[in-house]
């Protein structure tokens, strides 16, 4: 139906790859297939065409004026302008006409021709039906299901070019593929080229049309895939809503054209046509390859199904769509099946949240016993979790056989799942029998000790006696050095057993056995995590224990649930995320493995940067790791780095007025004398003039308009080596240019930073005399007050195990610090 249709041009010519517009194989056609997608109102079409009729700005596609005016020419409401556009495309006018139709329904369009005609200026022409783009994800604009109105006439334009990787993923797996959005309320239609043909899913979409088609059926099979999957339409609660229309479009010639022109071919049929085939030749080349392939018996039925209609592509087009296995009697392979099919593949394959809860109940049944058959424990698992299949139940036990799953007993001992026979037991050790008798063991378990002398043995006796043990350390808790040896020499779950009971006492503010009560806490103290409601000890990182703050009992301990260890973590990357935003810049991870001299690398300094992105506009996985922080006396945080950053928050305390780590004085300091230490030469000196020399450049530039910082960064990135062209991204992912933004780009940039500091400043640092940069660095220590001076000044004469302490001390009375 398009305008001139009837003359084509079907002469050989560059086209675009189906997975590459720019490629110049697979070249046939160009010209054709655009115009069998739109012809424009002067006769042109494709490229030539969108020149004048389309308008590109950054992410903005619209119609020009002309094109608008000849779709409204006979009138403004949809009738009369879908008329217009079936002039223009017959595809067009077709696919919007049934997205007006169904309004409470999904819409996927796939074009492989993104300009030219294809998914660009659809996008374009659907604005005319009053549809728009959904709001673009950015640092500044957060999209997500929950904070955008409700609008059925929203759709995503999804080709490549406006939407990184990351705006992509937001959009379809947090607004287009949430529950709520099952009829397209938030946003109703994804035009898509071949960026999406492969890897995404779209749920709750109805309606799939293939705009051009492609050389090879599976490209589009791939398309097609993306709408029709398991689980895709699993939302829709009646079983009739849970289908997929797909459309194959095609413009054919109009029946007005000339005689001469009666036998010409539609350009999509003729590609239809050697699509298919290509796929008939394919197809009997794989059933040679099924029937002649060793398995071929073995998966005859899954390959050969009695729904399969003869010469479908199913069936691989042809007339007989049973197999035959080469040279195996087709009695072995057609053979009835015995017992129960199983048919749903959901709980076979996938149903990991349902395999998590299930685990987590087994564990719980075999804390009251240590042997169920199979039966029993589903009967037990079933009343806990509804409706939970018994084909789940033997795919959690047969994972907890295979990776050795611990499970502890009603003794609380660490045990091992086993079957023999369909009945599940426990046993003590991962490598022993799968015979049933090998239960009697963890049953009954025998206890083993060794001693080197009878001192020991007494010893032994009197510490595995917990009361005894209480009581000795009551009647000598005046006695710190004696107590501190004792509590050395006591085995874990003793320790536990204490901590339980004396930070439920000073929960209650009990003021019995006071003096031992925080010796206790005190020295394990790093052990406790506090939250609003609760404390947890995790002197057993393997089993958790909480308390609730309203608990009448010591004894009121419990076991932390898997479930709850997933909300801990989720609540601890909350609590990051604020840490992130302090005004210092740096926060701590503290954590509870090292003891005695080495207890100092309990703390792991982390320094809030700028995230690097990739060109994709995902986050630098070398960035990813630096977030983790540096343990306090290490990599980053050896003494230089320790030094600097001591400097770093003296400064910015000063500037907060609040209190610094407080480094003992032991001796007084002046700027003058602190500038002629080795160790202010060595750590101090270099930072503080790139400090200097960074402020200087920020200075000259914050004031810019943000486009031409961006392009100031750029010029000179672009001119660097591979590492300072990595940090163009992310330059160019900022609309804002903070001092601290700032800050984090120097800080990134390799040998670019000198050809800018040469750029910008009038005289670098380097092209003063020493006498003038050691006044500069006077003035900037003497920015510090007194007290502070001299902190600095004997902070320099300290060591990395002894410094440490302190700061993290610090980060503990200032809230910024994360308990891991």
């Amino acid at each position: 139906d398009n305008k001139l249709f009837g003359k084509l041009d079907l002469e050989e010519e560059i086209v675009v790859d189906e997975d590459d517009e720019k490629s110049k194989s697979n070249t046939l056609w160009l010209r054709s297939r655009q115009s069998s997608m739109f012809v424009f109102p002067d006769g042109s079409y494709g490229t030539e065409g969108e020149k004048k009729y389309l308008i590109t700005k950054g992410n903005s596609i619209t119609v020009s004026n002309e094109l608008e005016k000849f779709i409204k020419k006979k009138g403004n409401d949809n009738k009369n302008k879908l008329k217009q556009l079936k002039i223009l495309s017959c595809k067009f006018a077709k696919i919007i006409k049934d997205i007006i139709d169904r309004p409470s329904e999904k819409f996927f369009i796939y074009s492989n021709i993104v300009t030219g005609g294809g998914a660009h200026l659809f996008s374009a022409v659907l604005q005319l039906f009053d549809f728009n783009h959904i709001d673009i994800p950015t640092k500044s604009v957060k999209v997500n299901i929950n904070n955008i109105s409700k609008d059925n006439n929203r759709f995503v334009l999804v080709t490549g070019g406006g939407l990184t990787a990351a705006q992509t993923d937001l959009l379809i797996d947090g607004v287009f593929n949430d529950k709520q959005n099952i009829y397209g309320d938030y946003l109703r239609i994804i035009i898509g080229s071949h960026v999406v043909g492969e890897g995404k899913s779209f749920k709750h979409v109805k309606n799939m049309y293939v705009l051009t088609p492609g050389w090879n059926t599976p490209t589009i099979d791939q398309a097609v895939g993306r709408v029709v999957r398991a689980t895709s339409h699993v939302d829709f609660e009646n079983p009739a809503d849970r289908f997929v229309r797909v459309y194959r479009l095609a413009a054919i010639p109009s029946e007005d054209i000339s005689e001469d022109e009666e036998n010409l071919e539609s350009i999509d049929i003729m590609m239809y046509k050697i699509s298919e085939d290509k796929d008939i030749k394919i197809k009997s080349i794989e059933r040679l390859l099924k029937e002649s392939a060793i398995d071929c018996a073995l998966n005859y039925r899954r390959n050969v199904s009695e729904k399969d209609v003869p010469n479908s592509k199913e069936c691989d087009y042809m007339t007989d769509c049973k197999d035959t296995c080469d040279y195996i009697d087709s009695k072995y392979y057609e053979k009835a099946w015995i017992g129960d099919r199983i048919t749903d593949t959901y709980n076979l394959y996938y149903a990991y949240q349902e395999l998590d809860k299930v685990k987590v109940a087994v564990k719980d049944a075999f804390r009251r016993k240590n042997a169920y058959d199979f039966f029993e424990l589903y009967s037990l698992i079933k009343n806990e979790i509804k409706d939970i299949p018994p084909l789940v139940l033997a795919r959690a036990l047969n994972d907890m056989i295979l990776y050795n799953d611990a499970v502890r007993n009603r003794y609380n001992f660490v045990n091992f799942i086993r079957e023999d026979r369909n009945l599940y037991f426990l046993v003590d050790d991962p490598l022993s029998s799968t015979l049933y008798t090998s239960y009697y063991y963890a049953l009954n378990p025998i206890p083993e000790s060794k001693f080197d002398s009878f001192d020991e043995i007494i010893k032994y006796q009197q510490l595995i006696n917990f009361d005894d043990v209480l009581d000795i350390l009551v009647e000598n808790q005046s006695n710190s050095e004696l107590i501190s040896k004792i509590l050395e020499n006591l085995p874990q779950h003793l320790i536990e057993k204490l901590l339980q009971i004396f930070l439920f006492a000073k929960i209650k503010k009990s003021e019995t056995n006071k003096e031992l009560q925080n010796q206790i806490i005190n020295k394990y103290g790093k052990f406790i995590i506090e939250y609003p409601q609760s404390y947890i000890i995790n002197i057993d990182k393997d089993n958790l224990k909480k308390l609730s703050k309203k608990a009448e009992s010591y004894t009121d301990w419990e076991e932390l649930t898997e479930e709850e260890m997933v909300k801990m973590k989720e609540q601890s990357k909350e609590k990051i995320s604020e840490l992130k935003q302090n005004p210092y810049g740096y926060y701590a991870l503290i954590g509870n493995t090292h003891q005695g001299k080495d207890s100092y690398k309990n703390l792991r300094i982390v320094a809030v940067r700028e995230v690097r992105l990739t060109q994709k506009g995902e986050v630098n996985k070398s960035v990813e790791s630096s977030m983790r922080g540096q343990t306090c006396g290490e990599g980053e945080f050896k003494l230089n780095g320790l030094i600097t950053f001591y400097y770093d928050i003296l400064k910015k305390s000063e500037k907060l007025e609040t209190v610094p780590p407080k480094v003992p004085i032991k001796e007084d300091y002046e700027a003058k004398e602190i500038i002629k230490m080795d160790k202010f030469k060595k750590f101090l000196r270099d930072h503080i003039i790139r400090e200097l020399e960074d402020n200087e450049v920020i200075e000259k530039i914050i004031n810019d308009d943000p486009v031409q910082i961006k392009q100031l960064f750029i010029n000179i990135l672009e001119k660097g080596d591979k590492k300072d062209k990595k940090i163009i991204p992310t330059v160019n992912s900022k609309d804002v240019f903070t001092y601290n933004t700032l800050k984090n780009i120097l800080g990134m940039m390799g040998k670019t930073r000198e050809t800018l500091v040469e750029e910008l400043l009038e005289k670098p640092y380097t092209g003063y005399e020493e006498e003038e940069i050691n006044e500069k660095i006077l003035e900037d220590l003497e920015s510090l007050d007194e007290v502070n001076l001299s902190r600095l000044g004997n902070a320099l004469s300290m060591k990395a195990p002894d410094l440490c302490p302190i700061i993290e001390e610090w980060f503990k009375k200032n809230g910024l610090y994360e308990n891991k």
